[in-house]
């Protein structure tokens, strides 16, 4: 690719960048005078001003390099891409400052410091370490009341929860204690009630059995009175008699006694003396 098409192309992006739409094709003239002129001011020469001195070359913002505007250089993605399908090449100079790469540091350079510097710069950092070692132990002291003070919590409420359990303990087991206190009153008092029903049964059929043997045997003893008289009208007084003397001697009394005559001495012996009861 010749010079003339490089310069035709850089004037043509440049118009292009200036108006925001390219060149028409009937304006070829305003081209080629627009490159003429710029050719003339990079070398210095010119028609009918020859000791005119010729303006700064151009300067790119991007690359910082001469000899092309921000528009037209290689670093910019638009302007590249614009040059590919033109079929502008870079020159060697452009590719190079392309990549802005920082300068390095050399390893071997030492940086002076001033004794003064680095003292004040010690003594702070100094002062820095005390106070955050007075403030890490501060922050640990409050974190060991805190601890403290919620252990302390915990233990009165696990006291407070233990007595409650106790308490409640208690409470059951007196109630389970009245609970079988009362059964037992009950059961006693339900065996008595019972005991005494089956006593009470017991004695009536013990009663009524005497009631039945006593008149039985009343029943008996008459009868066999009755059998006992006899049939003559001659004795009839005699039996009569019987009878009579038999209730009288039913009517007596266990407390008339017969009474005893004096005792009769016998010799040279005493008389006998019973002794009271």
């Amino acid at each position: 690719m010749g010079g003339g098409e490089c310069s035709y192309d850089w004037g043509n992006r440049r118009e292009r960048s200036y108006d925001g739409r390219s060149r028409s094709q009937d304006e070829p003239d305003r081209g080629r005078s627009s490159d003429t002129d710029r050719r003339e001011q990079r070398t210095g020469g010119g028609g009918n001003d020859g000791g005119r001195r010729p303006g700064p070359p151009p300067i790119c913002f991007g690359c910082k390099v001469l000899g092309h505007y921000r528009s037209d250089c290689w670093a910019d993605p638009l302007s590249r891409r614009q040059a590919k399908r033109d079929g502008y090449t870079c020159p060697p100079e452009h590719e190079r400052r392309g990549i802005s790469v920082s300068p390095r540091r050399s390893h071997d350079a030492s940086l002076e410091r001033s004794p003064s510097v680095d003292l004040k710069t010690t003594s702070k950092l100094e002062e820095l370490g005390e106070s955050v070692q007075q403030l890490r132990e501060f922050v640990d002291l409050v974190k060991t009341r805190q601890t403290e003070k919620e252990r302390r919590r915990q233990e009165r409420e696990e006291a407070k929860q233990r007595e409650e359990e106790e308490r409640r303990a208690e409470e059951a087991r007196a109630a389970k204690k009245r609970e079988k206190q009362r059964r037992c009153e009950e059961e006693q008092l339900a065996m008595t009630k019972a005991v005494e029903l089956q006593l009470a049964m017991r004695l009536s059929l013990i009663h009524e059995d005497i009631k039945s043997g006593v008149r039985k045997c009343v029943a008996k003893g008459k009868e066999a009175v009755v059998e006992d008289l006899p049939s003559t009208s001659g004795n009839s007084s005699e039996a009569v008699e019987i009878v009579t003397n038999s209730d009288d001697t039913n009517k007596l009394v266990a407390a008339e006694k017969r009474k005893r005559g004096e005792d009769i001495l016998v010799g040279d012996s005493p008389p006998v003396i019973t002794p009271t009861k």
